[in-house]
């Protein structure tokens, strides 16, 4: 696969990046099925340490996304984003992955097969950094950005108050997304977002009104 480019000059620039205003990145860089940019999606977050409970809860909304025609966004991170692409993928549905890297910089680099099969089955790597970019610290955190951005909605699977998870709770929350999260008060970000309003919870019928 050829390794390819978009910029805000472009007439072709996703309209969904235009919720970040000027942190916008000029150019997003991607392999694979581009045309999922356009498409309605969903945004599927949470720790990198879920429960079996909260992975058996995701594996299940995510096969009811992919009913709905949602492709789902994520970070190809270990724990819920890995679990988000791999179930979309034995869904046979359609997935995003966004990059703190260059998208032919895979990390973690054990997420090499997932971000291999998400390619083979018609899905996109995305990232705002060129080729051959290597992961930083400030890097995930524009990652999350773009993760929030793509996702007509968020869905929080399983989070703790204090979290890069809430970064993208956050990001999504000032750019006027829909949040849904797993009705899990045994989690302290899962009962925080929902005791504060930020997030409603997502029921599958509560997150598919939103698109209508």
């Amino acid at each position: 696969m050829l390794y390819k480019s978009i910029s805000k000059s472009d007439c072709n620039y996703p309209d969904k990046l235009s919720c970040m205003g000027s942190s916008s990145p000029e150019t997003l860089y991607y392999i694979g099925n581009v045309d999922l940019l356009y498409k309605d999606s969903i945004s599927v977050i949470g720790t990198r340490n879920p429960t079996k409970y909260s992975i058996q809860h995701e594996k299940k909304m995510v096969e009811n996304f992919v009913e709905n025609n949602l492709v789902v966004v994520s970070g190809l991170a270990l724990g819920c984003d890995y679990i988000a692409h791999r179930a979309t993928i034995d869904n046979g549905g359609e997935t995003i992955a966004v990059m703190p890297s260059g998208v032919d910089t895979i990390v973690p680099r054990s997420n090499q097969k997932l971000a291999d099969d998400i390619l083979a089955n018609d899905g996109l790597i995305v990232s705002q950094y060129p080729l051959g970019s290597r992961p930083k610290r400030h890097t995930y955190v524009e990652r999350n950005k773009i993760t929030a951005s793509l996702g007509d909605s968020l869905y929080v699977v399983q989070c703790n108050a204090k979290s890069g998870t809430m970064h993208t709770v956050n990001f999504a929350k000032s750019y006027q997304k829909p949040i849904f999260a797993q009705d899990a008060f045994e989690f302290s970000g899962n009962r925080m977002i929902l005791e504060n309003g930020t997030a409603k919870k997502g029921s599958i019928e509560t997150i598919m009104n939103s698109y209508r």
